[in-house]
């Protein structure tokens, strides 16, 4: 998995004890183009398409500070706004 180094806001995010980093769960979707390789048992991937559905204020938030957890609509200030 890959993780983007945490950019701290000058708005605490956290609605229990206002840390400025907190996790937001989202889902992608991988989606693979495979054909049959002749004589061989593997198959080849030949395209792959990757899409992220973003959030919206339902999505399952966290707090790795004090262990809150929640939805997206309950963080103060910047992470309100949607990623789409």
């Amino acid at each position: 998995m890959v993780r983007a180094s945490p950019t701290p806001t000058a708005t605490p995010l956290c609605p229990t004890c206002g840390h400025e980093v907190v996790c937001i769960t989202t889902s992608v979707t991988v989606r693979y183009q495979v054909a049959v390789q002749p004589g061989c048992q593997d198959l080849l991937v030949i395209d792959e398409t990757l899409d992220e559905e973003g959030w919206d204020e339902q999505a399952p938030a966290s707090c790795e500070a004090c262990g809150w957890r929640g939805q997206a609509a309950a963080l103060n200030g910047a992470a309100r706004r949607r990623r789409a």
